[in-house]
């Protein structure tokens, strides 16, 4: 696995030049140092990321295209939102991201259908690190739950004591069913 370079500012960049790209893929591993896994547990929330590594195969497309397809596994804490105690999760996802330089991309209309990633690219230099590090940001679980946690009785989710009170146009629409 390759480690960090000194890269003042970065979490965890892992920085690919264009130019060295061909046609054919190249391979690359990857993985977070424990400095760089303790700057980015803070940037995303969380109590600790215990591992984060990659195997991405980057290669050439046609126009100024790179795809970088690969799978990341990664080990973390985050707190239970129901009693606070550190729950562990690990996540394994494969994932491809198409990078470009070519302004006209921005311009396109967005195709919500499909499933391909298009980033930036800015000086013939792709960041591999950040994009596993966006990767690993949306596949967090947002509410993590310990096994066995339960909201205690008595408490309502938020808008539960309003459904249950009724909609105030309930009544309105009682009205408009009557004429």
């Amino acid at each position: 696995m390759s480690q960090a370079p000194d890269i003042p500012g970065a979490e965890f960049s892992r920085l690919i030049e264009v130019e060295v790209l061909g046609t054919e893929p190249v391979e690359r591993s990857i993985e977070a140092s424990e400095t760089e896994r303790l700057a980015l547990a803070r940037r995303f929330g969380l109590l600790s990321l215990d591992r984060l590594e990659a195997r991405i195969e980057v290669q050439r497309e046609a126009g100024r295209r790179v795809r970088a397809a690969g799978r990341f596994e990664a080990e973390l804490q985050q707190r239970c939102v129901v009693s606070l105690v550190p729950v562990k999760s690990r996540i394994a996802a494969r994932f491809v991201t198409v990078y470009s330089d070519d302004p006209a991309v921005e311009d396109e209309p967005i195709d919500w259908n499909d499933d391909e990633d298009i980033e930036p690219y800015e000086n013939g230099t792709i960041d591999l690190g950040e994009g596993v590090a966006q990767q690993l940001a949306v596949r967090i679980d947002p509410y993590p739950r310990a096994p066995g946690a339960a909201v205690p009785e008595g408490y309502q989710a938020i808008g539960e004591a309003e459904q249950a009170a009724g909609s105030p146009f309930d009544e309105l629409s009682s009205l408009h069913k009557r004429n």
